[in-house]
């Protein structure tokens, strides 16, 4: 691994010398976090490419802990920065993602706004 990062930093791969749960990447320019840990073949989660979810970077689960950040960052929208060290995978994340699965979990169960004040199969009216 130390031989592929140094041929990079050599042709010019100066974006981003990174480390990613403990695994130096070196990525061009512009290279997100999340893209970066794909690279790497570190798994973020992320929803972005799920149509429901909007514009990306809204549902937050790729939220990652970066040294020096007192916030977590969204893998997905935070480019590289020479020298980052990226933590996937704490505690604070981990509750960070359990919370947003849930709330994901609650508006599924939500009716669609278009059907609230119609009446339920079964009886009873949808409700806000």
């Amino acid at each position: 691994m130390a031989k592929i990062v140094e041929r990079r930093l050599q042709e010019g791969y100066h974006g981003g010398n990174l480390t990613i749960d403990g695994k130096q990447v070196v990525v061009p320019e512009g290279t997100t976090i999340y893209e970066a840990a794909l690279q790497a073949r570190i798994t973020i989660p992320t929803l972005c490419f799920v149509e429901e979810m909007g514009e990306r970077g809204t549902c937050g689960i790729c939220s990652v802990e970066v040294e020096g950040e007192p916030e977590p960052q969204l893998a997905c929208k935070t480019p590289v920065s020479p020298g980052m060290v990226v933590r996937t995978d704490t505690p604070r994340i981990r509750e960070i993602r359990e919370a947003i699965q849930m709330m994901i979990r609650l508006a599924k169960a939500l009716p669609p706004a278009s059907r609230r004040g119609q009446e339920r199969p079964g009886g009873g009216l949808y409700t806000p």
